[in-house]
């Protein structure tokens, strides 16, 4: 068990640097809200989160200057979740791997004060409809994420649901076989944009899925192998396929 020490050092420094290797994590590491998490690489500093547990859990503090960098952070079993993030205002997630083991829940989950920056991140794990990729709920923002990947989920790699004040630039799926399962799936939530999107090898047949939300805008997002884009369910549960602008719903190059 590598967490007491790690914690250890957290509790006593600003900046904490792992060298490569890989720490078997039994406990939740929890961050101040000016940590600076720095592992060598993203491939090379594996951490391995706990089971039934949160392998790193960020403060819930809006102003906060967190750094998470260069980790594969490794979310246990057991309804487990590899990166709580609640920190906002200046706080980075760079070059951050997030992935779900068997009987996880969530690689990346985002809530309260959660915002900032997500930069060149990409999430994955073994498929399964009770693994989560990225999962945004009950937070404000804003939130900026930039060059995202979320793979291997029969989960919505995107869950967003009671969110505002969230931007994603060239953000990306891939094997996402469950016809019924969206790519994105954004849910009372409002002042959302998506950016250069592809919904892309062995997705289903729904790139983005809106329920009851508004001030929703997709530019450049791509079904591939030719399905649907958007899929608007009103809040009278009314199923609408849209391919053109609706009201609160701007559209701009998708195909």
């Amino acid at each position: 068990d590598d967490s007491v020490a790690i914690q250890k050092a957290i509790d006593a420094e600003e900046i904490v640097y792992l060298p490569m290797g890989t720490y078997r994590l039994e406990n939740t590491l929890v961050l101040k809200p000016n940590t600076k998490l720095i592992g060598a690489h993203r491939s090379e500093t594996k951490l391995l989160g706990p089971d039934g547990k949160t392998a790193i859990e960020t403060p819930d503090v809006a102003d906060a200057e967190v750094l998470i960098k260069e980790l594969q952070v490794h979310s246990g079993a057991a309804d487990a979740v590899g990166i709580d993030w609640r920190c906002g205002g200046r706080s980075v997630l760079f070059m951050v791997n997030t992935w779900t083991e068997p009987g996880g829940y969530t690689a990346f989950l985002a809530r309260g004060n959660a915002g900032g920056s997500h930069l060149f991140g990409w999430g994955g794990g073994f498929q399964g409809k009770n693994n989560h990729g990225k999962v945004f709920v009950d937070m404000k923002g804003p939130m900026h994420l930039y060059g995202v990947d979320s793979e291997h989920s029969e989960a919505a790699p995107y869950r967003i649901k009671d969110v505002e004040n969230l931007l994603m630039v060239n953000w990306q799926t891939e094997h996402l076989t469950d016809p019924e399962i969206a790519s994105v799936h954004i849910e009372d939530s409002k002042n959302i944009m998506l950016l250069g999107g592809i919904a892309g090898v062995r997705t289903g047949p729904l790139a983005v899925r809106l329920v009851n939300s508004e001030d929703v805008s997709l530019f450049n997002t791509v079904g591939c192998g030719g399905e649907e884009v958007i899929h608007e369910t009103t809040s009278d549960g009314e199923e609408i396929h849209v391919m053109a602008y609706q009201e609160n719903l701007n559209v701009a190059g998708c195909y």
